[in-house]
């Protein structure tokens, strides 16, 4: 089987010979849901790039196979490379229904964003929102990439800045996009005070990303469902179907709980306090404990929790003058060990417990230490920021 990079979305099976063509032939007039529904879907398709055909071929089918309910609406803000149009959506059971085209859109710029959570919770008001953000991710970098608007993205100050113009609570966040199970993108959710749960990967998503029909069924089936509930079904749905095709042996999947990373936030910040204060003596603890830990293909996330967990084995930490490091490093692990909601992990992914962190390496620290520190909160100095710069410039100084 060929794989190829969706930033990388790796190569899946093609689930059906369905396509869109229906879909693009059908223009209706906007359509207002009725009051009263428990959960909205919200699907933000950013694949003005080499995606396009991931949502065309098997993605849409996927969704097409969500049975109907009037309880639970599906609508998906869709920007193709191949047309000059952006079109909305609508999803019910096995048929999809273009109700509303806008000129082209840059999926990269916040603006848009905002928008489309305005109008999701003006249009189609529910109990529940969850929003999905499909593209190329980066972690920290960014997602949402727009080729045709020069590779604009949106950063993780402009999607928090997103969140909070629009005002909109919203239950789930989901993001089918590699590696977005970061700490440094939960940070900065949970600084919006906005978002709940997030539903990402600390790996790279295979092309076709995720499998909708299996993660949304149970919600269309019983539409009463909590959002812990239905954070939990999109990552079971996921491991059944990944599960199940064989060959994907580097896949995983989380739901975070965006609230107890919030409640985290001042130990997180101790936490790397005392890791800065602590390299002089503890640099070679760090990285026997970074050799030992899990790490995403070709990004330098390490597992955060794992990350954790070998810190407070190491001896030298077990020493007088490691105490303090080891005792804030227990505390945050178990923080956000308590985060976790669920977690799908294969063989080859099984050191991946939920949330990941980038901790670089020489060359790449030298390449993004600029970018990192003007692109996270994560980033910077307390009160605002865990100090994650400071620790990382710490420890790579000559």
């Amino acid at each position: 089987m060929t794989t190829h990079a969706r930033g990388s979305r790796c190569a899946r099976l093609c689930l059906t010979a369905l396509t869109v063509v229906a879909l693009l032939a059908v223009f209706a007039a906007p359509a207002l849901a009725d009051d009263g529904a428990e959960w909205t879907f919200g699907l933000y398709i950013a694949a003005d790039n080499n995606l396009e055909s991931a949502w065309d071929d098997i993605n849409v089918p996927a969704l097409l196979g969500i049975p109907a309910s009037a309880d639970v609406h599906i609508v998906a803000l869709v920007d193709r490379l191949s047309t000059d149009t952006t079109e909305l959506v609508e999803f019910d059971g096995d048929v999809a229904t273009v109700v509303d085209t806008y000129p082209e859109m840059n999926f990269g710029d916040p603006a848009n964003l905002e928008w489309f959570v305005e109008y999701l919770a003006a249009e189609y008001p529910s109990e529940h929102l969850a929003v999905d953000l499909w593209d190329h991710g980066g972690a920290w970098r960014g997602i949402c990439y727009d080729d045709s608007s020069e590779k604009d993205r949106i950063t993780m100050p402009e999607l928090r800045a997103a969140i909070v113009a629009a005002g909109v609570p919203i239950d789930i966040l989901a993001f089918d996009a590699c590696n977005m199970a970061d700490m440094a993108v939960a940070y900065e959710l949970a600084l919006s005070e906005l978002v709940d749960i997030m539903v990402a990967s600390e790996e790279m998503i295979p092309f076709a990303g995720f499998a909708y029909d299996l993660m949304l069924a149970p919600v269309a089936l019983e539409p009463g469902r909590t959002p812990e509930e239905v954070a939990t079904d999109m990552v079971d749905g996921w491991g059944a179907y990944y599960d199940g095709v064989g060959g994907y042996t580097m896949v995983c999947l989380s739901a975070i709980d965006v609230r107890e990373v919030r409640a985290a936030i001042p130990a997180l910040q101790t936490w790397v306090q005392r890791m800065t204060a602590g390299v002089p003596l503890f640099r070679h603890a760090y990285k026997m404990a970074l050799v030992k830990t899990w790490t995403a293909l070709n990004s330098w996330q390490y597992d955060f929790i794992s990350l954790c967990d070998r810190l407070a084995l190491s001896p030298d930490l077990k020493k007088a003058d490691g105490m303090k490091v080891k005792t804030a490093t227990v505390a945050v692990a178990d923080a956000m060990r308590g985060a976790v909601i669920a977690n799908h992990t294969t063989r080859w992914t099984a050191g991946a417990t939920g949330i990941a962190v980038w901790w670089a390496n020489a060359a790449d620290w030298v390449s993004y230490e600029a970018l990192f520190g003007a692109n996270t909160a994560f980033a910077a100095p307390a009160p605002t920021g865990a100090g994650w710069f400071d620790l990382l410039q710490t420890y790579y100084a000559n």
